[in-house]
């Protein structure tokens, strides 16, 4: 059965707006519930102002966004490094040790130390 691309999304009702003079004439909206019961005590603001404290707060924030992974998933990823790590300076080791032989097998033959 073949895959049918989803249409259009419809439109989201937009609130209406009155342009008749009638809303400026009317009675004041009543009170909110936080004038009746009082306002909830602020919170701290991490870092507090400046360039210094709005750093912190986005920091903050982009550390909620981030997805971390499962321990097994850490345990395996760090296994992987560490298995990739030794080959390269396996490796790279072999490499060292051909070329220090190559050096010397130069050296010897054109009558240096």
């Amino acid at each position: 059965m073949p895959q049918t691309k989803p249409g259009p999304r419809p439109a989201k009702p937009q609130p209406r707006v009155q342009r008749n003079g009638a809303s400026r004439t009317a009675a004041p909206a009543p009170a909110s519930i936080v004038s009746r019961i009082g306002a909830a005590a602020p919170r701290p603001r991490l870092g507090g102002g400046g360039p210094v404290g709005s750093y912190l707060r986005e920091v903050r924030s982009e550390l909620r966004k981030t997805v971390w992974p499962s321990r097994e998933e850490a345990t395996k990823l760090t296994l992987v490094v560490i298995g990739l790590s030794i080959i390269v300076g396996l490796y790279l080791g072999l490499l060292d040790l051909i070329f220090s032989q190559v050096v010397r097998l130069i050296l010897s033959v054109s009558g240096g130390a």
